[in-house]
């Protein structure tokens, strides 16, 4: 089973205040500094030029896939990618090495919601396209959480010929900074509980709903 490689060149983003300030540690964007609210939306208002969305995802199967074991449970699976470009991080940089510190955060934190956003945008896109074709499609896993290990990201890329100008470092973190690799699982019958990363014991995430035994609990 394989698919077409699917490529979303422009992805419909947007950071509101809201958001931004909750990134920057308001809960609700709740702050009561109306100067660091008026700093936020001057800034998204300069950085919304510097995004570039963009997204791509291809239908796989798992048998056989070296570095996917841990969902060898699911029949088959979409990698993902999603990048808003570098622009948005340079930007945050040049800010900062020009003691803009405040202004450098504000941008990052535009950055990571915008490209959380895409990341959203791209997995409902998912959903809707293989749900329509029978399969139930679980939430994104992403390296690096739920047992999965970093070096993964590796793995995701493998399975692109074009990947959106996104490279690894020699650590497996991604260049831009501000993209995301994720995998959404597919099966035809069943619930995603039964496919779940294999290591929840030492996971801390207990909202999860795919968690299968309690933190801290002995193989």
């Amino acid at each position: 089973m394989k698919g077409n490689l699917l490529v979303f060149n422009e992805i419909a983003v947007r950071a509101s205040p809201k958001d931004v300030l909750e990134q920057l540690g308001y809960p609700q964007g709740n702050c009561l500094s109306s100067s660091l609210e008026a700093k936020v939306r001057v800034q998204i208002t300069e950085t919304r030029p510097l995004m570039e969305p963009k997204g791509t995802y291809l239908e796989l199967e798992v048998a056989g896939q070296k570095g996917f074991e841990l969902f060898s449970g699911a029949e088959g699976m979409v990698p993902a990618l999603a990048t808003i470009g570098p622009r948005v991080e340079q930007r945050a940089r040049e800010l900062v090495n020009t003691e803009q510190g405040t202004a450098g955060l504000i941008v990052d934190a535009i950055g990571t919601v915008v490209v959380e956003q895409a990341a959203d945008l791209l997995e409902r896109k998912i959903r809707q396209d293989f749900a329509n074709a029978g399969w139930n499609v679980s939430r994104r896993y992403a390296p690096g959480y739920c047992g999965w290990k970093i070096e993964a990201q590796a793995r995701i890329l493998d399975c692109f010929s074009d990947t959106l100008g996104i490279k690894l470092t020699s650590s497996c973190l991604m260049i831009p900074e501000k993209s995301l690799s994720f995998v959404c699982l597919l099966s035809r019958v069943g619930d995603f509980s039964m496919i779940a990363a294999k290591d929840c014991r030492r996971c801390k995430q207990d909202a999860c709903s795919y968690r299968s035994e309690p933190y801290g609990t002995k193989g």
